[in-house]
């Protein structure tokens, strides 16, 4: 990154010019920032993310507390239908030498926050980006919906489901199914046909049998 890209990076901290009181930021940011961290699904709507944050310095040490604000243009992901929505989310992290391995032991109480970041630094100078990042992609959800009940489209019509009604017929199922079901129900036919006359005269195997002894009777007469 060059001087002059530093110098126009909202995020850019220069750790020893932090005054004493603290940093205080209230900007808006370049709607590049938001399709670079959210991708194509969230457009920018009409008005630009909005950064608000504080820094302070302890010795080597920086916290950052922060809040972004977006407005955002979207086709939800059921229905296809465009939306606008805000978002707006919190950062809390506090950046310390790469060279610490952890927080001092006076320190411990930020590691009770559990929404707190703990991020390093190389150089006295860096960028104070990334928690932001992080959470704007965790406060946006991957797959955007109008809401949550949204029924969708009708995979055969096309129809939006919450506004009208599906004008797809009604199928029986399948129709490369249906030499199955017509055999199905032949051979249904079939067994009550064999049931029903096994009940009244008898199988047709049992009815042999029985004029054959009629047969053999005759005969020894």
């Amino acid at each position: 990154m060059t001087a002059e890209m530093k110098k126009d990076d909202p995020f850019w901290i220069q750790l020893d010019e932090v005054p004493q009181p603290g940093l205080l930021l209230d900007l808006d940011l370049p709607q590049e920032w938001q399709t670079g961290v959210l991708g194509p699904v969230y457009a920018p709507a009409d008005r630009r993310p909005h950064l608000r944050l504080r820094a302070t310095r302890k010795l080597d040490q920086l916290s950052v507390e922060g809040e972004v604000e977006l407005r955002t243009r979207f086709q939800c992901s059921r229905c296809a239908e465009p939306q606008t929505r805000d978002f707006h989310f919190k950062v809390a992290a506090v950046f310390i030498p790469a060279s610490e391995s952890e927080l001092s032991p006076d320190d411990d109480d930020l590691l009770l926050e559990p929404d707190v970041q703990v991020c390093d630094y190389e150089a006295r100078s860096f960028s104070i980006e990334q928690p932001f990042v992080e959470a704007a992609v965790l406060n946006v959800p991957a797959y955007p919906l109008c809401n949550t009940e949204c029924k969708g489209l009708c995979a055969g019509c096309g129809a939006n489901l919450n506004t009208e009604k599906c004008s797809c017929k009604k199928s029986a199922g399948d129709p490369r199914w249906a030499p199955l079901a017509g055999l199905s129900a032949v051979l249904k036919k079939q067994k009550r046909q064999r049931s029903s006359g096994g009940k009244k005269n008898g199988t047709s195997k049992e009815k042999a049998l029985t004029a054959n002894d009629t047969n053999k009777k005759v005969r020894k007469r």
